[in-house]
């Protein structure tokens, strides 16, 4: 088993589309950008196969674009603001504090 195979596995199954949809509007009109080394479209919307297929495109860029531990730490950003968008997701308050303390607080 893959390493991205194993952290796929560990997250939670993917949110429905009207929920994934609703979580990624509300982000966006807080003005929430998780902060990610490379840039990363798409990212609220995206699902966990389509995560895997951002970390291997990660993997794959070129040293000039950025080195081996820009993308491993890109790698470590994509599953933690993973999670927490899966937690946002489930509507978990927990996970609103984590937001509202980075954005509204500043």
């Amino acid at each position: 088993m893959s390493v991205f195979q194993h952290i796929l596995n560990e997250l939670p199954d993917d949110a429905n589309g009207a929920r994934i949809e609703s979580t990624a509007c509300d982000l966006e009109s807080m003005n929430y950008e998780p902060m990610f080394l490379v840039r990363t479209p798409g990212f609220f919307r995206m699902k966990k196969a389509e995560l895997g297929v951002e970390m291997d495109r990660v993997l794959q860029l070129p040293v000039d674009q950025a080195s081996d531990e820009v993308k491993s730490k890109q790698i470590q950003l994509l599953a933690y603001y993973y999670e927490l968008l899966c937690r946002l997701r489930l509507n978990e308050p927990s996970a609103w504090d984590t937001i509202n303390e980075l954005y509204e607080d500043d």
